[in-house]
């Protein structure tokens, strides 16, 4: 299987960044959309935001390992995790995750996926949006957390940052954003 993990605070663009992936090369990348137990938002739409679902559906479906990413500690109670069952072989599958995903997926990543790993630095906490959570404390965490494992892991990973300025810079710029990942072996 051939991932992108998108990683960085909330609020840093992830989601934004892998939608616009996925529409500008939509023959080579497809966004994986994760279940979560949190409520719904009125500016949401079941399936495309998030698949939502309940507590014990999610559990059911961590329990049958037909989650990866999977997220029960990180953010108020609420449950995160990406299907394998939305995932395609032919295609790079991009997930957006936040620090515990990361350590979720990767873990149960096999030893010869291909793993793309694209963290978004800098974050601007006046620009973030954000949802009550520490913004500099979740930054130096998952910055942290990222570096770490990288430095433990022997799987072989392809770890490029952006910085956050540039990524603004170049996300609503398709030929921009398709040459940054050339130019980062991504593609």
């Amino acid at each position: 299987m051939r991932y992108l993990f998108i990683l960085g605070t909330s609020g840093s663009g992830k989601t934004t960044l892998a939608r616009k992936i996925e529409k500008y090369y939509p023959k080579k990348f497809k966004k994986i959309v994760q279940y979560t137990t949190r409520q719904i938002r009125p500016n949401e739409t079941d399936g495309y935001d998030y698949h939502f679902t309940d507590h014990t559906k999610f559990e059911s479906l961590d329990l049958h390992e037909h989650l990866t990413g999977v997220v029960k500690e990180e953010f108020n109670g609420d449950f995160y995790g990406s299907p394998y069952a939305d995932m395609e072989e032919d295609k790079i599958n991009i997930l957006v995750l936040s620090a515990e995903g990361f350590l979720d997926a990767l873990n149960k990543s096999k030893f010869d996926d291909i793993i793309n790993v694209l963290y978004i630095a800098n974050v601007n906490e006046a620009e973030a949006k954000r949802d009550g959570r520490d913004f500099l404390q979740e930054q130096k965490y998952t910055s942290i957390i990222i570096h770490k494992i990288l430095e433990c892991t022997i799987k072989k990973i392809n770890y490029v940052e952006i910085d956050h300025l540039v990524l603004k810079e170049i996300r609503n710029n398709r030929i921009k954003i398709i040459a940054f990942l050339r130019e980062k072996g991504i593609i």
